[in-house]
Formats: structure tokens, sequence, C-alpha cells
């Protein structure tokens, strides 16, 4: 049976234990299914059922982070480790009621919670549902400027999840530094994956008249942009939108029968 977020999961463990030790837990597609079946609607409801799949998957510690001028809080789930340092994941609670790669995005937190809460690992692990995308990125610049000193310094990278599953993964991130992309062609490798591309504004097909891109690094990183302003090392995994599906099948970087209009389970599930 295939694996919950393989790639994913061994990424961010193979980041947080040492090289040749990598351990995740499975968990199986009965489990995968059930939790994307669940589907809130309201944001509300979205925060009130990942805290119920949270404690379910054996989260330790949950916490609810108020953020002004949002109706909902950011909801953060730490996995502790044996070591000074922090990994946060983090997804949006917030995306409209008919989007499935949002709620699809959104409980893969749990999911991996499920895979991780079981196992040691170095760093701490900080799985984050943030609200407020939608309003300026306000859940996770909450998150970011509330963090102490000594808490920013200790974050050693931070993975953003959007809209996952209607494409195999690409990634974007800010920093030259290819130390987490690294990490994420080692864990497809090692999956017999292909490696995810990376995505940038030269992806996509729709210029202006002077022939830039309307699209920005920055809008590719999703609620990671707070902490790269911070210089900390991040990367967004997200699916491949309309605009740069072409560009990336003519390059062979994803297979040329991938539509990505719909969700697709099998693609989220090796995701």
């Amino acid at each position: 049976m295939k694996w919950l977020v393989r790639l994913l999961a061994i990424t961010l463990l193979v980041t947080t234990c040492s090289g040749d030790n990598i351990v995740y837990v499975r968990v199986h597609r009965p489990l995968i299914d059930a939790h994307l079946n669940l589907a809130p609607q309201s944001e509300a409801d979205r925060v009130h059922t990942v805290r119920s799949l949270f404690q379910k998957g054996g989260c330790p510690q949950i916490l609810e982070q108020a953020v002004p001028q949002q109706e909902f809080p950011n909801l953060i789930c730490l996995l502790p480790g044996n070591e000074e340092g922090t990994l946060v994941v983090g997804a949006s609670s917030d995306f409209a009621s008919d989007d499935a790669t949002g709620w699809g995005t959104l409980t893969m937190l749990p999911l991996l919670v499920e895979s991780f809460a079981a196992v040691p690992h170095r760093f701490t692990i900080a799985v984050v549902a943030f609200t407020g995308r939608e309003h300026r990125l306000r859940g996770a610049s909450w998150y970011v400027d509330h963090l102490t000193d000594d808490q920013r310094k200790a974050i050693r990278a931070m993975v953003d999840l959007d809209n996952l599953g209607r494409t195999p993964p690409v990634y974007a991130m800010a920093q030259s530094d290819r130390t987490l992309s690294a990490w994420l062609e080692v864990a497809a490798h090692s999956l017999q994956l292909a490696s995810p591309p990376r995505i940038d504004p030269s992806t996509f097909s729709i210029t202006l008249q002077n022939g830039q891109s309307p699209i920005k690094d920055e809008d590719l990183w999703a609620n990671a942009k707070p902490f790269e302003h911070e210089h900390v090392p991040t990367i967004t995994l997200q699916s491949a939108g309309p605009a740069a599906l072409p560009t990336l099948q003519r390059a062979a970087a994803i297979p040329a029968d991938v539509t990505g209009k719909d969700f697709d389970p099998d693609i989220y599930e090796n995701t």
C-alpha cells in the first residue's frame, strides 16, 4: 500500500535525524481517505476538526494563537525534539468552501502528525494551520512577529504547503542555498518518485505587454513569505497552476497526461 505524503514526510525527517537514520511511521490510504472525506465547509469547522485530528494523531501540545482582526486563531501542534531547533510546517485554514485542494492541503497537517508523533526527532516540529491567508498573510505574519529572538533564531527551516493534490508537487523558495531542495531530491530518489521541479516567474506562460511576467517570486511563497523576510530558510510545495503547467510539461518535469483540473487522491498521497 502506498504511504501518506511520502515525499514530504521523508524530506522533513531526513533533515531532523542523523544522516543514516530516517524514521517515520506509515499512514495507510484508508486514513487518508477518511481525513479527505471530512472536508468541513467553514473555517470554524476546519479549525475544530484539525484540532480533533491533532489530538487523535497523538499531538502532545496543541495551542491556539489569537490573531487580531481575524475571527479564527492560528492552530499549532508542537512535537518536541531532542535538541534545540525547530522546523515549522504550515498550511492555510482559510479558503473557499468548494476548494478541494484547500482542505486536502490543510488536512495534510494532522496526517503528518500521525506520521511524526510516534517517532523521535532531533528538532521540534511545529505544525501550524495559519489563518488570514486571504488578508495579507495575517496569521503567518503574526506568528513570526510574536516569536522571541531565541525562538526565531531556533527555526532551522519553514515548509509551507499550498494547493496540493491537482498535479505532482512543484516547489518555490527564496534563498539561493539549495539545502532544502537537495533534501527534496534525496527524498524523491529514495522513494523512486520524480524530483519536484522548481518554479519561478519564468515558468508561467502569461506575460505583460513589456514582456515581463505578472507573477513575482514572492507570489509563490504563500505563508512562507514572513519567514523568508526574517531570513529563515523556506520552501513552498504546491500544485502547478494552469499558467505554469504547459511550461513544465514541455520540459518533461510533469507528465503530459496531467491536467491539473481536478483533485487526484493518488497524486495527493504521493506528495
